[in-house]
């Protein structure tokens, strides 16, 4: 078995990787590495016996490394693999294996022929795919720790099917098929190009998923998810990260959307994740849910149109829990983040009524972002599951308590930090104005006695 984390191992992959490099451009050479790797991984598989999923249309590794043009054989490979899928076809469309480059595939299928990874733990070795790829142009991290938070939320049942709109590199659909893999669901994600699905695709590959539908597009301007022209489909859990930042979102398009997504108002043309957040709310089956990290702004922005939607999502008793994340849960950026939950139809003793919970403060310090600790991760799980007041970490607001806020969804309206013992007893701001003017006519007398001292002594040499 080849140890992942070892020097031998990254030294290896480095030289791989330079290899690659000297012939294709800096957008392809990442997307060649991350396929032979995760090629290797599912041949290793199936020469052990597993024809599960994937596994069943796995290449022959050996039958790569004696082919004639390997880069012939490769494609070939990839080519069975989306046999396997049962949803869109040319998922590796992307993958360019040119036979006129045989000579540089026959050295690297040489390399990776020397590494077993059977063996392989398959989130650390999607991991390292995904690491690849993040080094790339355009790339955004899904951290690990956040994408099992918002795997934890959904809670799917038996046989749900679970939409990520706005996937990027598959790491929170990999965290919901591990958490809920055994329940029968059917995933599907949409990309914004045919990259970030490229690596959606490896990584579903790694993880042996084919039961997964992937588009590539803009979801508010081409939805690749529909019924038909004029209805989206719907599904019974939506996840995924809203894409921020001020930017036309296609607003002069949509004034008349034929899926009717902007029920709750239509949102201004540089607030696209007000658009992005009232797609996903869309995409909702009745009684379906939907767990949304979003920018803080959206929380309490006050432009007229942002507030009208927010107020109008609150009062029609969607918004189910909001949670405040710790600053730089993405690496990238340092902009705050939340959790929104949306809620299609809430339970009866949910109605109404919303939690907010502060996780802002409970967080491991890592290089570049904070981290959440499997243990702050299960005490929001319990939080939101309890639908409890706990001071100083959740409180429970209704409807009108939210409305004389004035529809201010920060969390920090609703949950008060536990007073410390310091500030148990109340500030008396006289008795310490009254302290320091003792302090001071004492430091006064002090100097009067030195100088005093000085002088005398002065005297009495002379």
């Amino acid at each position: 078995m080849t140890d992942l984390e070892s020097r031998a191992f990254r030294e290896s992959i480095f030289h791989i990787a330079s290899l690659i490099q000297s012939e294709l451009d800096a957008r392809d050479h990442p997307k060649a590495l991350t396929a032979l790797l995760a090629l290797k991984r599912v041949a290793d598989l199936r020469a052990s016996g597993d024809l599960a999923g994937f596994l069943a249309y796995a290449p022959v590794w050996d039958e790569i490394c004696t082919a004639q043009s390997p880069g012939d054989a490769l494609t070939a490979a990839y080519s069975r693999l989306e046999e396997a899928h049962p949803g869109e076809k040319n998922w590796f469309d992307a993958l360019i294996f040119s036979p006129t480059r045989d000579t540089l595939w026959k050295k690297v299928v040489s390399l990776v022929s020397e590494f077993s990874f059977l063996d392989a733990d398959p989130e650390v070795f999607s991991e390292m795919l995904l690491q690849f790829y993040r080094e790339s142009p355009g790339s955004f991290e899904t951290p690990r720790d956040l994408a099992h938070l918002l795997a934890g939320l959904l809670e799917p049942e038996r046989g749900a099917s679970i939409f990520a709109p706005f996937c990027q590199d598959g790491a929170i659909l990999i965290e919901v098929a591990r958490e809920h893999g055994t329940r029968g669901i059917t995933l599907y994600a949409q990309t914004p190009n045919d990259y970030s699905r490229l690596v959606t695709a490896l990584v579903l590959l790694v993880h042996n998923c084919p039961d997964v539908h992937v588009a590539t597009g803009d979801p508010i301007l081409t939805p690749r998810f529909r019924q038909d022209e004029r209805c989206l489909m719907v599904f019974d859990r939506v996840v995924g990260t809203i894409p921020a930042g001020a930017m036309d979102w296609g607003s002069e398009g949509m004034q008349r959307d034929p899926y009717l997504r902007f029920v709750y108002g239509v949102p201004p043309r540089t607030s696209r994740d007000y658009a992005y957040l009232s797609h996903a709310i869309a995409s909702l089956t009745e009684g379906g849910r939907l767990v949304a990290v979003v920018p803080s702004g959206v929380l309490f922005r006050s432009a007229r149109t942002e507030k009208d939607i927010r107020a109008n999502i609150v009062s029609r008793d969607r918004v189910e829990a909001v949670i405040a994340l710790p600053l730089r849960i993405f690496p990238s950026t340092a902009v705050p983040f939340a959790i929104l939950v949306i809620a299609a139809g809430k339970v009866t003793e949910r109605r109404d009524r919303t939690i907010f919970i502060d996780a802002s403060r409970s967080f491991l310090a890592g290089r570049g972002r904070s981290i959440l600790r499997g243990e702050d991760i299960t005490t929001v799980l319990d939080a939101y599951t309890t639908f409890t007041t706990v001071e100083g970490f959740s409180a429970v607001a209704t409807i009108d308590e939210i409305a004389a806020q004035d529809f201010n969804l920060e969390v920090s309206r609703y949950v008060r930090p536990v007073p410390s013992e310091e500030q148990a007893e109340p500030f008396d701001i006289d008795a310490a104005i009254a302290e320091l003017k003792t302090i001071r006519e004492r430091k006064e007398d002090a100097l009067n006695r030195f100088l005093e001292s000085v002088t005398r002594l002065e005297h009495e040499q002379r």
